[in-house]
């Protein structure tokens, strides 16, 4: 990791085998952060059979403030979200969202609460418009992941009846008022598609911290 002159403010770990034919998936919790190095704890989600060891790639985000503006709306959740303004491609909305210390839209999504606190804050943006979602079977086809690299569970599903369709170019996935829908990566003109950007509340964490010692 870098060397900071302090510790973090946060920081979000993902793991998946370097291996990437494995199907094995992991969730990744820090336990305990310095400014040189942090303890984490790895989960693994399948079956713990059948392995001896495992090369693995992590992927670390290093939160150094908590200074973001004002233009994310904090539903309580633990997380921040805020909608990229203009109609957008897939992997460009992925980006861009990377690029605000964030990623699609996992965790509000799968909260039925929030999900709604977001579209109807945002009702009169989303009017006739969709949002990207960060989930893709773009590695494998048919195996849906979420962009923090672990599956999607059977109770977090809102597939519309018929979806996901099986069309091979579908490898993406935008949510509506009602359900998700698998969709062509690229056709952004199509769907009438936005980016919604998802990434931790430092303030709400911090606070909470606070409260603790």
């Amino acid at each position: 990791m870098v060397c900071l002159p302090s510790t973090p403010y946060a920081l979000v770990v993902k793991a998946k085998p370097t291996n990437t034919s494995l199907p094995h998936k992991f969730r990744v919790k820090v336990d305990k952060m310095f400014h040189d190095s942090a303890i984490v704890e790895i989960e693994r989600l399948d079956s713990t059979l059948g392995w001896d060891w495992m090369s693995l790639t992590f992927q670390f985000t290093i939160y150094t403030s908590d200074e973001i503006g004002d233009d994310w709306y904090r539903p309580g959740n633990g997380y921040l979200y805020k909608f990229l303004p203009n109609e957008t491609i897939h992997s460009r909305a992925r980006d861009d969202c990377e690029e605000l210390g964030g990623w699609l839209i996992i965790y509000g999504e799968i909260d039925d609460t929030v999900r709604e606190q977001l579209k109807n804050q945002y009702r009169s943006l989303l009017n006739n418009k969709n949002y990207w979602i960060g989930l893709t079977d773009i590695d494998e086809e048919g195996k849906w992941i979420w962009d923090d690299w672990t599956p999607v569970t059977s109770s977090q599903m809102r597939w519309k009846e018929g979806e996901p369709n099986g069309q091979k170019i579908a490898n993406c996935v935008i949510s509506t008022r009602h359900a998700w829908y698998d969709v062509n990566c690229i056709r952004d003109n199509k769907y009438n598609t936005l980016g919604l950007c998802e990434r931790p509340d430092l303030e709400q964490k911090n606070n909470r911290n606070n409260n603790q010692t």
